[in-house]
């Protein structure tokens, strides 16, 4: 009994390994991984659903049963799925796990943006989401869990974990959700803080687990936070899916020679009666067919106008500011996640690669299936400037200049005098832009004003439409006794 539950043990942790170490996502995919795999395919997962519906081999139940399943002459099998980012993507698996009659366990994490808007606002559940998690239970036959960040909710949101899992349980059981069950989160920062989620329960910290030695507390900067824990019992919770009597486990979030583990990989082949086997899989990380290869939006940071795309020529055609940096990380939409983007050889990620729009750019686009590859080209078209700014003035070496962009006022800082002194001050203004004193065009980028008055530049954008006026004025220096 003691070696059984060793085992169980070392397994158990195992699992975690797997998960924490060479699976922590980042926009869904592992910070290890340059571009997504595409050997994760529908396909292929509905091909694995069909070998479990062998029910003289296989016995599928969702993880609350998985502990009660005792049948040695089959291989008791759960599937787990985590869904970190991409609800829609766990909607479509859910329905074709439902269509072979297969069940599952999806665990909706609480700090991600489609469950909640603010995750540092206990008060910013998004409502809806919860006829999707019921759809989940009640339509599709699924067990629903609960993803839990609640150290992080701790450490990084500033919220208490102990009221929020009360209140956020509570209320999903009033909307009709039944809760049996959590399962940890591999956060970014559990890295980054050496702890694992599932230390938030008492029952689950008795010991520290390989580098995530924080068992108790963590520190940031010069503060340590002691954790907040509480009891599975306290919330009605019958298990940590990391803690279950499986004795084999297999994830996507692993990865085998540069490569998501999948159902490619033999080793599952090689399960035997009286395996009791859980499989983690990401719903993200799964791939629909798709043939289209095309963009549906497509935004530059700071663009003027709204983007044109023609799918038929396969051109996208922006206006964006001239003399403005082009070094900009480009966010876009495709018809369907399941394609590729890439700028030459290079992997483009919407919202995180930054490229070099200084010039006309090409774009090519990758079904994964391999069944369909289009080539896109984006067409800047340069507007002038709409900026009016003094984007700088210099008064001398020994005067300060302070610039309120919001009152358009410039305060030159002077020394106490009994007599004013003339004031020789250099601007430099947004690119492209013009300065007028008293209607008159400025030639050359100086004023000269007295120490005792005021004046004001009017500066006229490089569009011809947008005008600004700027208060410039002195002020004595305040001296300090």
């Amino acid at each position: 009994m003691l070696k059984n539950r060793i085992i169980r043990v070392i397994l158990q942790r195992l699992a975690f390994m797997v998960f924490l170490i060479s699976g922590m996502s980042f926009n869904g995919f592992s910070s290890e991984f340059c571009v997504p795999d595409t050997s994760l395919t529908f396909e292929k997962y509905e091909a694995f659903l069909r070998e479990l519906k062998d029910e003289t081999k296989y016995k599928v139940v969702p993880l609350h049963q998985f502990r009660q399943t005792v049948d040695t002459s089959r291989i008791i099998v759960g599937l787990k799925h985590d869904v970190d980012n991409n609800l829609q993507r766990s909607v479509d698996m859910a329905k074709v796990e439902y269509r072979l009659g297969i069940p599952a366990t999806y665990y909706f994490l609480h700090t991600s943006s489609y469950y909640f808007s603010n995750p540092n606002d206990a008060n910013s559940r998004i409502i809806p989401v919860y006829k999707t998690f019921l759809q989940f239970q009640n339509d599709w036959k699924h067990e629903v869990g609960f993803h839990s960040d609640l150290i992080t909710l701790q450490l990084i949101h500033k919220l208490d974990p102990v009221d929020f899992l009360h209140k956020e349980l509570d209320y999903m059981r009033q909307q009709g959700l039944r809760i049996y069950g959590s399962a940890a989160h591999g956060s970014p920062y559990c890295k980054s803080y050496h702890y694992i989620n599932y230390y938030f329960f008492e029952d689950c910290s008795k010991e520290p687990f390989m580098h995530f030695v924080n068992l108790n507390s963590a520190a940031l900067g010069n503060e340590t936070i002691t954790y907040k824990k509480g009891r599975m019992l306290d919330f009605d919770l019958d298990y940590e899916a990391y803690f279950l009597d499986n004795n084999k486990y297999y994830s996507d979030a692993q990865f085998i020679g540069g490569r998501h583990w999948n159902f490619d990989q033999a080793d599952w082949r090689r399960l035997k009666t009286g395996d009791r086997v859980i499989f983690l899989v990401h719903p993200e990380h799964w791939l629909k067919v798709n043939t289209m290869a095309e963009f549906v939006d497509f935004h530059l940071p700071g663009q003027t106008q709204n983007t044109e795309i023609d799918v038929f020529l396969r051109t996208i055609q922006i206006s964006y500011p001239k003399h403005k940096a082009m070094l900009l990380k480009p966010e876009f939409r495709l018809n369907d996640t399941v394609s590729d983007v890439f700028f030459g050889t290079q992997y483009v990620f919407s919202g995180f690669t930054e490229l070099d729009f200084s010039k006309n750019v090409e774009f090519v686009v990758k079904t994964r299936n391999g069944k369909t590859t289009k080539t896109w080209n984006l067409k800047i078209h340069f507007t002038p400037s709409n900026e009016a700014e003094i984007v700088e003035l210099h008064a001398g070496k020994r005067m300060k200049v302070f610039i309120d962009n919001k009152a358009r006022q410039v305060f030159v800082e002077t020394k106490a005098r009994r007599k004013p002194e003339m004031l020789r001050l250099n601007y430099s203004l947004s690119p492209g832009a013009l300065a007028f004193l008293e209607n008159k065009p400025q030639k050359e980028a100086r004023i000269k004003m007295k120490s005792d008055t005021s004046v004001i530049l009017s500066v006229l954008a490089e569009d011809g439409l947008t005008r600004n006026d700027w208060l410039i004025s002195a002020r004595e220096m305040k001296v300090r006794n």
